[in-house]
């Protein structure tokens, strides 16, 4: 028998989170485009589920997941999928996979976990506070997570990384993955999101977030014009345009440690409309430029806000944040508790919790 849940579906993250505060939307951005660069080129880690017990539950994507569950209870609690078919052809050693994870981070920690590859033991690895680490199998196997959010109860979300030597597996074939946790009759636990396309999410995600700071600062007859960019548009060309009048182009670089474009405009020639695009695509558009801006704009795939305050003698501050939109399926309600206290608070409701 399986059991199926549903929980957490409107999960709130701590805002003090280093991965969720707003007020730290530029590393965000940043720390998006690192997770990209560390899963780019992976396989699909999950493509079907074989058995366990799974629940719907919420991450750092904008839909709650249905997602399979393993604890430290029995020693006997398994959860098993299989990954896409590896490729048939296999150049070099290994054969790289993610999936989307979640981890139990509280403490106590060191709740030991046990992965097998195929019905062969691969991997152990522990829970852990750590938001990245990476523990290594024989043969140059590899069990590497990622760490992209934290909750406010201090678990973690994020990829798995799954390096598995060409000696693992059949080209050609799906790769059978199986979770155990050990015998400790704890709650701790470790969840395998059932989605399928984890890598493209993660490159949508860098393709549609980014921001943008441009700062006016005056200096005699004209203004310094900075506009600072994520590192993601490093050496790409910034036009930047006033009015009726040609643009002025600036290749984007890294100047002291921040990617960014700098001009030197007279004061007669700042007018609007004000326009930045970045390699021939339009990043924003200003009617009026010098007054308090708060606007936000909905974009098929993105969200855009505009924010300024008003212009002081120091200048004018702009700010350009984009990030990746989506629509939220309808859940019912339910208690908002992480994985670990759910199961403390409705365990009747949760039994038996392995399948059969």
């Amino acid at each position: 028998m399986k059991r199926s849940l549903c929980i957490g579906a409107t999960m709130a993250f701590a805002l003090s989170s280093a991965f969720s505060s707003l007020d730290q939307f530029p590393e965000n951005v940043e720390r998006n485009l690192t997770i990209l660069n560390q899963i780019q080129g992976c396989s699909e880690g999950f493509a079907s589920e074989v058995a366990g017990s799974s629940m719907l539950y919420s991450s750092f994507r904008p839909d709650p997941e249905r997602a399979l569950i393993t604890r430290a209870t029995s020693g006997e609690m398994a959860i098993i999928w299989k990954t896409q078919p590896a490729p048939a052809a296999i150049r070099g050693g290994n054969v790289d996979f993610v999936v989307m994870a979640g981890m139990y981070g509280q403490t106590p920690s060191g709740f030991r976990f046990r992965m097998f590859i195929n019905n062969v033991h691969g991997f152990d690895f522990v829970t852990t506070p750590t938001e990245q680490w990476t523990v290594h199998g024989k043969e140059g196997g590899a069990l590497q997570f990622i760490g992209a959010t934290k909750d406010k109860f201090g678990d973690l979300f994020g990829y798995l990384r799954i390096t598995l030597p060409v000696g693992w597996l059949r080209p050609g074939e799906p790769v059978e993955c199986k979770v155990v946790g050990e015998k400790a009759n704890s709650a701790a636990w470790l969840m395998v999101f059932e989605v399928t396309d984890v890598v493209a999410y993660q490159q949508a995600m860098v393709n549609n977030e980014a921001f943008c700071s441009v700062q006016f600062r005056p200096a005699g007859t004209e203004h310094t014009i900075s506009v600072f960019c994520p590192s993601s548009w490093d050496q790409k060309e910034l036009l930047l345009t006033f009015g009726s009048q040609p643009g002025r182009l600036q290749k984007i670089g890294n100047h002291n440690g921040a990617y960014s474009a700098v001009f030197a405009v007279g004061n007669e020639k700042i007018s609007s409309p004000m326009t930045i695009s970045v390699d021939g695509g339009l990043v924003m558009r200003l009617d009026s430029i010098f007054v308090t801006l708060s606007k936000t704009l909905v974009y098929p795939r993105k969200l855009v806000s505009l924010s300024a305050a008003p212009p002081d003698a120091k200048g004018w501050d702009l700010t350009y944040r984009a990030t990746r939109g989506g629509i939220s399926r309808t859940v019912p309600p339910t208690n908002r508790h992480s994985a670990h206290h759910y199961r403390s608070s409705r365990r009747s409701a949760m039994e038996p919790e392995r399948s059969t």
